[in-house]
């Protein structure tokens, strides 16, 4: 099957391949529906996604009564659910974020072609409303933005005589300053994984 190329927007990432396992699980159509199907999420989201989605999985697999008949963990039961958000609750997870893992569990059923209306659920949302009301929300620390003043004492805090990595530390503050760059933007996870290509 040719994939598509092209040289839009993004044309970097949507290149990049699904994993074998998501066309076996996707047997029933065509390679190039499965290929659309992955890349409909952005591979940020997926990554956002997983947290949840794992959290999720584990729960069911260490408490089996969770699991279907078949010992499958889709689609999720309503028991499943409540009892998972129920637990991320006694872990003191922000509602906010039950309600993203919530999010993330739905998106493994859309990718598995499952109905899946559970969270949506009045005795769902009145769990989590319970959650919420009994432990309260956390305040946020919102990151507030770094001001011109800001960076100016940063770079005057940078020794006189600046390392090749000092130097690239302040050019990398600059350009992130002056391009209104998240950190994401202009840094990697790993050193291995930078390409000097893109």
């Amino acid at each position: 099957m040719p994939i598509p190329t092209g040289t839009f927007p993004g044309a970097q990432e949507l290149l990049s391949q699904p994993p074998a396992q998501w066309y076996e699980t996707h047997a029933h159509v065509s390679r190039q529906v499965a290929f659309y199907l992955w890349h409909g999420l952005a591979s940020s989201t997926r990554k956002t996604y997983s947290s949840g989605q794992k959290s999720f999985i584990d729960f069911v697999w260490l408490r089996p009564a969770y699991l279907n008949h078949d010992g499958s963990f889709l689609p999720a039961s309503q028991r499943a659910i409540m009892e998972w958000v129920a637990y991320l609750g006694s872990r003191k997870l922000q509602p906010k974020t039950i309600k993203s893992y919530l999010c993330a569990v739905r998106s493994l059923h859309v990718d598995a072609d499952l109905p899946f209306s559970v969270c949506e659920a009045p005795v769902v949302q009145r769990l989590i409303r319970g959650i919420k009301r009994y432990h309260g929300e956390r305040d946020r620390n919102p990151k507030l933005p770094i001001t011109l003043d800001i960076l100016q004492r940063l770079c005057a805090a940078m020794p006189g005589d600046t390392s090749l990595k000092d130097a690239s530390f302040l050019a990398a503050m600059k350009s992130a300053f002056a391009g209104f760059l998240r950190c994401g933007e202009f840094t990697v996870m790993r050193a291995e994984s930078f390409s000097p290509a893109t």
